[in-house]
């Protein structure tokens, strides 16, 4: 029987809840979608994979272009991982999967896409959330041409800011300089964000592809990686992914144990971020939210700050989950300096993303009459 599919691509968004790939993936305007296949790459390029056995490299080392630094440390390695393992859990619990693998990105889903074709399946979109960065960028235009070779749509989602793109109150071409002005803008509209998108009840299956030999009911997908196919735990990749990186100075987490002596004692997945949010926001009476702007440069413990700006760097924790949060919190105690300064500081998240759509994207010059 032909299965019609969607394939989600994460990599900045590594969560189930407010998450705009899986709500459309199970909206109405999918109903005719019999399975989804969530996938995560560890990108050659963003990452060192030469520690994996038989892994064979189609460009040069994850490393900058000025001085040779490892573009992702060990702390970094570690702390992504462990958010890709948690979502893969957390998938599993929901009855789909995630999966893993290693290489180019838009290699990988082009070469999985091609499986599944050739197993009689319809690949009907794949869904990806939208970056506003030259090498995200670049990416998203190299998968595009990919799948539009193979007549399979890229559909993109701006899911990352807190204030959605069709509520700011001017067009990005007009973006402030500074950001005096856009807070002041955008604290004048009626509601700051949307309200975060509810997470399926229960998820489209999980598809395998068939096996052409009778020994087997399937077949591993294409790309490097099957060997981690039943992987639970960060730790089975880990050792791979940091032995490149021993003895290198920039190197200080080389494994899974965490300093004692740190301010941030959390894993990074999105299970660790749920945790925090509920703590900081809802625990104590009152919760510890309620004297940020007192003690957020306090840097001594753990308990001086949100501590969220790690979880949204990764997508494991929404800015509008956040928001949620924080306005639960006013309507129970009240708003004061503390609870607007957090409000604050997400604005000035919102503020660096929506300038760089404006450096990416500039609106045309017009010719100056003199």
């Amino acid at each position: 029987m032909r299965r019609n599919i969607i394939l989600t691509l994460h990599r900045s968004d590594l969560r189930v809840h407010d998450q705009a790939l899986f709500h459309a993936a199970h909206d109405q305007h999918h109903s005719d979608v019999t399975h989804v296949l969530p996938l995560y790459v560890y990108d050659e390029r963003f990452i060192e994979l030469s520690g994996f056995p038989g892994y064979v490299r189609q460009g040069p080392p994850a490393k900058t272009r000025l001085c040779g630094f490892w573009r992702t440390s060990g702390a970094r390695v570690r702390f992504t991982s462990e958010a890709v393992f948690d979502l893969r859990n957390s998938l599993r619990r929901l009855g789909s999967d995630l999966l893993i693998r290693f290489g180019k990105l838009e290699d990988v889903a082009d070469a999985i896409v091609r499986q599944l074709t050739a197993n009689g399946d319809v690949v009907r979109e794949v869904f990806f959330q939208k970056e506003f960065y030259s090498e995200e960028l670049a990416i998203e235009r190299r998968l595009r041409k990919k799948l539009a070779a193979q007549g399979v749509q890229l559909r993109m989602f701006d899911q990352a800011p807190l204030i959605n793109v069709e509520d700011l109150p001017f067009p990005v071409s007009q973006m402030p300089d500074v950001f005096t002005p856009f807070r002041k803008r955008v604290e004048a509209l009626p509601h700051l964000s949307r309200d975060p998108l509810p997470t399926p009840s229960t998820f489209k299956p999980f598809p395998t592809v068939s096996c052409s030999t009778s020994s087997s009911p399937s077949e591993p997908y294409a790309g490097y990686g099957s060997h981690f196919d039943q992987a639970t735990s960060t730790h089975d990749a880990l050792p791979y992914l940091l032995s490149p990186l021993e003895g290198d100075v920039q190197t200080t987490e080389r494994g899974p144990r965490m300093d004692e002596r740190t301010a941030f004692p959390y894993s990074a997945g999105e299970t660790s971020a749920l945790e925090r949010l509920e703590w900081y926001f809802k625990e104590g009476n009152p919760p510890p939210v309620a004297h940020y702007k007192e003690t957020r440069n306090g840097l001594l413990g753990h308990a001086y700050s949100t501590k969220m700006s790690p979880f949204l760097s990764i997508g494991t924790v929404s800015p509008r989950l956040i928001m949620q949060a924080l306005i639960q919190h006013e309507e129970q105690y009240s708003q004061t300096q503390n609870t607007y300064w957090v409000r604050f500081e997400l604005l000035w998240r919102d503020y660096f993303l929506y300038t760089a759509r404006f450096v990416f994207f500039p609106p045309p010059r017009v010719p100056k009459v003199f």
